[in-house]
């Protein structure tokens, strides 16, 4: 892992539509706000990403007072990060297409 890899990953994090805010940062994980102010979302993200693609994510919204979802997503290596935001670009996709019906 590299400052690189992790700001890529940050930059490509930021361009999915339930992704509300990716503060920089300078260790080896990026805290991930996810839209809205139902908590549930990260616990539903995490347990998607596990079931459906065998990667694991650590929901950290009970940690902070207010009711946004967040997520602590590892910054790997490149061709793992690409893995993770593929992913989560298909669950943005499959989330559009369910507020579309």
């Amino acid at each position: 892992m590299t400052k690189v890899d992790r700001e890529s990953l940050r930059t490509n994090l930021q361009t999915l539509s339930f992704v509300a805010e990716t503060p920089a940062s300078g260790g080896n994980f990026l805290l991930v706000q996810l839209e809205g102010t139902d908590a549930r979302l990260a616990s539903q993200v995490r347990n998607w990403l596990l079931e459906q693609c065998n990667i694991e994510v650590k929901d950290v919204s009970a940690k902070f007072a207010d009711d946004v979802p967040r997520l602590r997503l590892p910054v790997r290596s490149k061709a793992e990060n690409e893995r993770l935001v593929a992913a989560l670009r298909h669950l943005a996709e499959e989330l559009a297409q369910i507020q579309r019906s």
